[in-house]
């Protein structure tokens, strides 16, 4: 029986491209091809001009050339897994696969132009989002089937750029730390916050909730504040802060943010209005794989407030609101709900075991199995 090829592409290395290649069954020749390793990426993206656009360069026009010529020697009937690292690749791919009669699996992390648009870089409907919309429109429809992370992520996605071929729900799955969760005997709460804060993060409103807890809280002595973060937003964060005493610093390598993540409580995410609906923070689900309960800063309607609520994972902080006391509103929720988080231990340590309980069971290896043999057949 001919085995036929999986070949799992991205630009960027990482655990969760590499998880879901090793949730295929044995019998299947898998294949995990990137470009730019993580610790590459991690140096060169918070390094000079030069280090960045390098980094840029492999991305955005040595990947895609390099997964084109991979295509072109993989054989006939091949699936070709392929991320929205960098944006346009998907629908390259799928195109390119009618010429091999292969089959596109569109991987979809972050949705453009949308993204770009919430971000305020360019003006929705505009013509340089008419031109980009290309590519989600061609991906969807000529890809042999799309994975979306989340329900308002496809419900958005298809309302918008059209209706994907086949397409399934596959939420992110990592493997989970095997550490006991301890209860938190510690004088302050660690709440942390880890990974890019570009601008999909609402980093304004994060920094603005956390400025006003510690300078009006009666509570703000019990919360010690982490933050190693990287990206677009990460140094007018830093700036915006530099007068408390929190911890801000860079990123960590995975190993190294997962020996201290073990030990944190909670963490904290925060999505945009908008980038709920283009994307889902992967981070989330590494720090419920740790054994932290989840502070979410986002619509509560959102696939990540749904997902906390629905499951009792943590608390959602709703960032929605209509009245004209916008800040006031959601300074409330935000104080309500650390002061809930640091006054209830014992609820604090329930959610904590219910993050951890989630990944191992409604996010197991055998549900991540199964979900892919839906998409790739025998």
């Amino acid at each position: 029986m001919r085995v036929i090829p999986v070949i799992f592409s991205s630009s960027v290395d990482g655990e969760l491209i590499r998880y879901a290649a090793s949730c295929l069954s044995q019998d299947r020749a898998v294949e995990v091809f990137v470009t730019v390793s993580e610790t590459e990426y991690r140096r060169k993206a918070k390094g000079s001009f030069l280090l960045r656009l390098n980094l840029r360069l492999k991305m955005y026009c040595l990947h895609p050339v390099r997964v084109a010529m991979r295509m072109l020697f993989a054989p006939r009937g091949s699936y070709i897994v392929v991320t929205t690292n960098p944006f346009f690749t998907p629908a390259l791919c799928a195109l390119l696969a009618k010429v091999k009669s292969q089959k596109v699996i569109h991987l979809l992390y972050d949705l453009f132009p949308d993204a770009l648009e919430e971000a305020g870089l360019i003006r929705r409907d505009g013509w340089i989002s008419k031109l980009l919309g290309v590519f989600p429109r061609v991906a969807l429809k000529y890809s042999y089937a799309t994975i979306f992370l989340g329900k308002s992520l496809k419900e958005h996605a298809e309302t918008r750029w059209g209706r994907a071929a086949h397409s399934e729900i596959i939420p992110v799955v990592i493997s989970r730390s095997i550490a006991p969760i301890p209860e938190v005997e510690a004088n302050r709460l660690e709440i942390h916050y880890g990974g890019q804060l570009g601008w999909m993060h609402d980093a304004e409103l994060l920094a603005s909730l956390v400025l006003n807890f510690s300078k009006f809280s009666e509570l703000c002595d019990r919360v010690h504040w982490s933050f190693l973060i990287s990206g677009a937003k990460a140094n007018a964060f830093r700036f915006a802060l530099k007068e408390l005493d929190v911890e801000i610093g860079d990123t960590l390598d995975v190993q190294d943010w997962k020996a201290r993540a073990v030990r944190i409580p909670v963490g904290l995410v925060s999505l945009s209005a908008g980038g709920a609906n283009v994307c889902l923070p992967s981070k989330a689900y590494g720090m419920m794989a740790c054994g932290m309960a989840i502070l979410a800063l986002c619509p509560e309607q959102s696939d990540l407030g749904r997902l906390i609520s629905e499951n009792e994972l943590g608390w959602v902080v709703d960032t929605t609101v209509t009245t004209g006391l916008d800040a006031k509103v959601v300074q409330r929720r935000f104080h309500d709900a650390v002061s809930d988080i640091i006054e209830n231990p014992s609820e604090l340590l329930r959610r904590r075991r219910n993050a951890w309980k989630y990944i191992g069971q409604e996010n197991s290896r055998d549900n991540e199995e199964r979900r892919w043999q839906a998409i790739i057949s025998p």
